[in-house]
């Protein structure tokens, strides 16, 4: 969700967020926040149970640091399955993101023909790396402690048979990026 915020709020024309909410309190701000910030959320499901929570500390450098969460809420029990009108709905758009916490894996290769990035968060295990990174465009690597700029074997092979052309990482040390792409306009957000 912070991604299409972030998006519209830097002047992308149009965000959309798709995903499973909870049928809670939580769920009902989540959409009329989205709603107050200009996200599309037509293709929105709203189902029986939490939404996901994540618990975030500050720490005195002022990073956040996640402490916490109910891992998923409605999404760690259900599974979005992308039908025909999602897929019609998503190709409008210039661009798709998603993360390792959508658990949308499974349908990442439905997508190939549109630019796709992927914030993996801090998981870099090899085995989920070779099965999300051939469906992307763009890859998103974060933690704690420093990373280094070439990653071996993240998203890329020593052959280069897979992985996405762009990926940036996020460590204790800041941002890097390897092959920057300018925004595009049209965003959406499973």
């Amino acid at each position: 969700m912070n991604v299409a915020v972030l998006c519209k709020r830097y002047g992308a024309e149009h965000c959309s967020y798709m995903g499973l909410i909870g049928d809670d309190r939580a769920g009902s701000h989540i959409i009329h926040a989205l709603r107050q910030e200009g996200i599309d959320i037509s293709r929105i499901r709203v189902a029986a149970g939490p939404s996901g929570e994540a618990r975030v500390a500050m720490t005195e450098d002022g990073d956040r640091v996640f402490v916490g969460s109910n891992r998923g809420g409605v999404q760690d029990l259900l599974t979005l399955r992308l039908n025909d009108e999602d897929l019609a709905y998503i190709r409008s758009h210039d661009i798709v993101h998603s993360s390792v916490y959508s658990h949308l894996e499974h349908e990442l290769p439905k997508l190939k023909d549109m630019a796709v990035s992927f914030d993996f968060s801090t998981r870099r295990d090899p085995a989920y790396l070779q099965l999300v990174c051939p469906n992307l465009t763009y890859a998103f690597f974060s933690g704690g402690r420093p990373v280094e700029r070439r990653m071996p074997g993240a998203c890329g092979s020593r052959s280069g048979v897979w992985g996405p052309r762009h990926r940036d990482y996020a460590g204790a040390q800041g941002p890097s990026s390897q092959r920057a792409e300018p925004s595009t306009s049209r965003a959406s957000f499973p």
